[in-house]
């Protein structure tokens, strides 16, 4: 079906495709697009260093959450600990939010379809996905994690074609030619060799250093000319992309035997910094990597201003420049501020916000150490004249020689109770800063036994405190987040897909064929994981409300009856789960159907 198309020299050579819509025609040689992606480079470097201030808060944030000691403390002495409140409080933060996104159900997917149906092999397949980009073991953890430090939720997508070379046994038939005739006489065991298709949707949290959007005052990323990502890439990731022919390889190969002399010296690395914090030191000789910018921009090609994806590695170094990959035309970057700063789709830090607290109760801690140990080990002042100093040792039994009064030892003021106080006052300030409360980190009352009621309190606290940031990442992100997994699997997968099916709510479990997504759909996507939570916690309340309506008289329902299997479904099904919630809820309408071939 094409459209306007007015000449055929407009038409590619690849099935009637116009220029400026074939996916796959390299426009980097072109030379009205090299001069368009020269000012946009340009453009993009100029905007990462109009970022310099944002990365250096970001910078100071992850030392406070790696408790890395910098110039930033006021006193240098002998003690040199780092407390780790801030550290603390993200990671409650981190542990009550991924508890609440994911529960315990499995289901994490709601679809609407335009028609009466419930598309149940459809969440079966998000939920699929939602296991297999390791969501609640990897990403969400480390996306909520970077949105208290650097103040932005951001991820990438992608479709990775993956395969396995397996191997598998098999009965071969053995067989005779002895006399001309081939004749069966029996099986051997034998093996087969198959290449397993495991293509899937692949998701990235991406650092708020390597992200640019131009320009910056845009709500939606969709809506920004420019989009940038700093990749920093090996010799092995650049051969697997010319191999994949997400770049040239004329190019690619250039970049390769160059790659010591490429990349912008001024542009930070994050990766460096958090290998350096897990351990592990990376080896500037051994491991060089390419400083390679992802531009995501509108260019004019063959006629038409179309959206492309570029790949640049220098002012005249342009790796590819191809038509945007993604059949919706969308940018695959899902980005959402933590604490929005009006005007800017950048968010606010939170760790920002307690940044000289946390350094007060360093300071503290390490006076109130110091004074600890000069405590704990006093000064001794001897006159000589009438005490023989070389006596005095410390040990058991020992006899020191001469006058009694001739010796005094200084007892040092008490300091470190006072700093013990002065931590404490920090400490509390950050919690209270950053929304924690004792129900929401481990031995949150340690000092005392709390009643019924404070604990009661508390969890309720926690709760509303909880429900804000949650429905932050669930509509801005994740539900993103589950519309390109069904676009990415729509344009991508082309063979059926075995996944797990729960069905409606009360129904055996099964695993189900899933063929690829059909054109005519149409689909709203919705994260399910807090709703499940909050079924969970309404429960109580359902029963209770049942109880009442079966009170109420006949004659007062208007013809109305009432039906509780739904409730004691959906209770079951919260509670239990839907592998064992079937066992304890049977519905004996499923268990009477006779299957039409009989």
């Amino acid at each position: 079906n094409i459209k306007n198309v007015t000449d055929k020299k407009d038409v590619t050579d690849t099935g009637g495709v116009p220029k400026w819509e074939d996916r796959k025609k390299e426009w980097r040689e072109d030379e009205d697009v090299k001069e368009e992606l020269g000012e946009i480079y340009s453009q993009v470097i100029s905007g990462f260093d109009d970022k310099t201030e944002q990365t250096e808060v970001i910078e100071r944030a992850w030392d406070i959450y790696n408790c890395e000691l910098n110039e930033n403390q006021f006193y240098e002495g002998d003690s040199q600990v780092y407390l780790p409140i801030v550290h603390d409080a993200i990671e409650a933060r981190v542990t009550r939010y991924c508890g609440s996104i994911f529960p315990q159900t499995g289901r994490y997917s709601e679809v609407l379809s335009n028609d009466a149906k419930v598309p149940y092999e459809t969440m079966a397949l998000l939920d699929h996905y939602v296991e297999q980009c390791s969501l609640r073991d990897n990403i969400i953890p480390s996306l909520i994690r970077a949105g208290d430090i650097e103040g932005q939720y951001s991820l990438f997508l992608s479709w990775q074609d993956r395969s396995r070379n397996t191997i598998k046994k098999k009965q071969s038939p053995l067989m005779e030619n002895e006399l001309g005739s081939i004749d069966s006489a029996g099986t051997v065991d034998d093996i087969e060799f198959e290449e397993v298709d495991d293509g899937r949707p692949d998701i990235m949290v991406l650092d708020a250093r390597d992200l640019l959007v131009s320009p910056a005052s845009v709500d939606d990323i969709d809506d920004a000319d420019v989009v940038a990502i700093a990749l920093r890439l090996s010799k092995g990731k650049l051969k697997d992309m010319i191999e994949a022919g997400e770049i040239d390889e004329e190019a690619g190969e250039e970049l390769i035997k160059n790659m010591g002399m490429a990349g912008r010296a001024q542009q930070p690395n994050p990766d460096k910094k958090s290998l350096n914090a897990a351990g592990v030191k990376s080896d500037s000789k051994g491991n060089k990597t390419a400083l390679v910018y992802m531009i995501w921009t509108k260019l004019k090609i063959g006629g038409k201003r179309r959206r492309c994806v570029s790949y640049i590695a220098g002012e005249q170094n342009i790796l590819s420049c191809k038509r945007n990959p993604y059949w919706s035309d969308r940018i695959p970057v899902v980005t959402q501020a933590a604490l929005k700063v009006n005007g800017s789709i950048w968010g606010k830090s939170r760790v920002q916000t307690v940044e000289q607290c946390q350094y007060a109760a360093n300071d503290a801690f390490n006076m109130g150490e110091d004074s600890l140990k000069y405590t704990l080990m006093p000064v001794t002042i001897i006159d000589p004249a009438k005490f023989n100093a070389s006596s005095v040792v410390l040990t058991m039994g020992a006899m020191w020689l001469g006058d009694p009064n001739a010796m005094k030892i200084e007892q040092f003021p008490n300091v470190w109770s006072q700093a013990e106080a002065a931590v404490s006052v920090c400490r509390n300030q950050i919690m209270q800063s950053l929304g924690i409360n004792p129900a929401m980190i481990p031995m949150g009352n340690a000092g005392k036994k709390p009643t019924q009621a404070q604990i009661s309190q508390e969890q309720q606290v926690a709760i509303e405190s909880t429900a804000d940031v949650i429905t932050i990442i669930q509509t801005a992100v994740l539900n993103k987040v589950l519309r390109w997994f069904y676009e990415l699997d729509y344009q991508f997968r082309s063979k059926d897909i075995h996944v797990r099916r729960f069905g409606p709510v009360g129904i055996q479990a099964e695993m189900q064929a899933v063929p690829p997504s059909g054109v005519d759909s149409h689909f709203s996507f919705q994260w399910y994981g807090t709703e499940g939570n909050k079924s969970a916690q309404q429960i109580q309340q359902m029963i209770s409300l049942l109880g009442v309506i079966q009170k109420i008289p006949p004659d007062q329902m208007n013809g109305r009856k009432v039906d509780a299997g739904p409730i004691l479904e959906a209770a079951c099904n919260a509670t239990f789960g839907p592998r064992i919630a079937p066992k304890v809820l049977i519905d004996q309408t499923h268990m009477l159907t006779i299957s039409p071939d009989q």
